[in-house]
């Protein structure tokens, strides 16, 4: 049992160093039940279902996105169309989505049409896990490519290139995730 209460009510992905979970943020799901007064299991969540929660719930922010962004083209420019992120879930926070964090544009020396940059300011999420995923947005046919980039300027984000069916580059709008 620890000798003090580790958890920090806040969501690891809005702390000033955003993180995946670790075990401390549940007090090392190591909840117990009171022996002289046990809670009777079917009216009363036991420790053993808190601990068991704690537990999947670590799991599952071992694998789950930071983020996943959808990305249209306007004007001929790839914008943001909107995101949704694991962090701004905490009281006082926001999601790098809404503050303005993220930024979409063409990549720089690319193919030009259908090479989109996305980057955000270092330390706006936990480092990945595994490389990035994406799609084709719609019934539109075509394919699609994402990986990790650092552009000359030394932002690190995601590049996405789409392409047509024919596998000519083209402007399609996507979705990738943020790992």
């Amino acid at each position: 049992m620890p000798a003090a209460e580790q958890a920090t009510g806040v969501s690891p992905w809005d702390l000033p160093a955003p993180r995946r979970p670790v075990i401390a943020d549940f007090n090392g799901a190591s909840l117990q039940d009171d022996p002289a007064d046990p809670p009777d299991w079917t009216e009363m969540p036991t420790s053993k279902n808190f601990n068991g929660q704690a537990l999947t719930l670590l799991g599952m922010g071992q694998v789950i996105e930071n983020a996943k962004l959808s990305v249209v083209f306007s004007g001929g420019q790839p914008v943001l169309d909107s995101g949704v992120t694991t962090a701004g879930v905490s009281h006082g926070t926001q999601s790098p989505v809404i503050d303005g964090d993220i930024t979409v544009l063409r990549t720089v020396g690319g193919a030009g049409l259908g090479d989109v940059f996305i980057w955000w300011p270092a330390g706006t999420f936990p480092a990945p896990t595994v490389h990035p995923n994406a799609g084709i947005n719609g019934a539109t046919p075509g394919c699609i490519s994402a990986d990790w980039y650092t552009d000359g300027s030394g932002h690190s984000g995601i590049r996405v290139v789409t392409q047509n069916a024919s596998g000519v580059a083209t402007d399609l709008p996507f979705t990738t995730d943020v790992p």
